[in-house]
């Protein structure tokens, strides 16, 4: 759905079908679309640092570990094309976040603090 997202804001009408090997036509805003997915595999890099301090690890450590994601070479490639794997990685980054957070305060349940 968030390919299609990025498809209906880059004005895509639907008619071309991304045919394996064919050229794009002048109507099809495909950097748009590319920037698109590669905007969401960006937002892992700050996921991952944000995943590691909640569990514990110290400034550099997190700093370290993001750069590992920010550099990967198959992350930076698989982000440049529109696929759905950027997405996927950016959910999955999500959810451990969500959950190294909530385990963060598994000894204070119910708190505000």
């Amino acid at each position: 759905m968030l390919i299609g997202l990025g498809e209906y804001l880059s004005g895509h009408n639907g008619t071309f079908t991304y045919a394996s090997g064919s050229v794009y036509p002048d109507y099809v805003n495909y950097v748009f679309q590319r920037s698109f997915v590669a905007v969401i595999g960006a937002l892992i890099v700050p996921f991952a640092y944000r995943t590691c301090r909640f569990l514990g690890f110290g400034r550099p450590a997190a700093t370290m570990a993001a750069a590992f994601v920010l550099f990967d070479n198959a992350l930076c490639v698989m982000s440049r094309f529109i696929l759905l794997d950027p997405i996927l990685f950016c959910f999955t980054a999500m959810s451990l976040l969500g959950y190294s957070g909530f385990a963060g305060h598994q000894h204070q349940p119910f708190s505000a603090a």
